[in-house]
């Protein structure tokens, strides 16, 4: 039994076990681009990961020079920065969490409302 596979100067035959090799073939050859694929997002999600890690020690970092220096200007001592430190570390990281969730909803809304025209959505 042979299939028919139009080409473009007319039709020519191949045996259904050439037909089952080609067809393993092109999917083996998409699967590879797939992987491949995947595994650079991966790389650039991780390469992403890193930088943010980076840029939040480098902020963390002047926020807790900025925050020693204001508590001594203030008459605290280093021993009072160095204990309260932990508190103020989670305060500040919290506030900048909540503040960067509130500005990606206003990009959001920010779109919405340039897509519909400023419409509003009906309940």
């Amino acid at each position: 039994m042979r299939n028919f596979i139009p080409f473009a100067d007319g039709i020519s035959t191949i045996s259904p076990a050439e037909d089952a090799r080609r067809q393993k073939a092109a999917s083996d050859a998409a699967r590879q681009l797939i992987d491949e694929l995947r595994a650079k997002e991966a790389e650039q999600a991780a390469a992403r990961d890193r930088l943010d890690a980076e840029r939040g020690q480098a902020e963390m970092d002047g926020y807790r020079t900025e925050a020693r220096a204001s508590m001594r200007a203030s008459g605290g001592s280093s021993a009072d920065f160095d204990r309260l430190w932990p508190e103020l570390r989670a305060e500040y990281l919290k506030a900048r969490a909540l503040e960067r969730l509130g500005a990606r909803e206003r990009r959001v809304e920010a779109m919405y409302q340039r897509m519909t025209g400023g419409k509003t959505p009906r309940p």
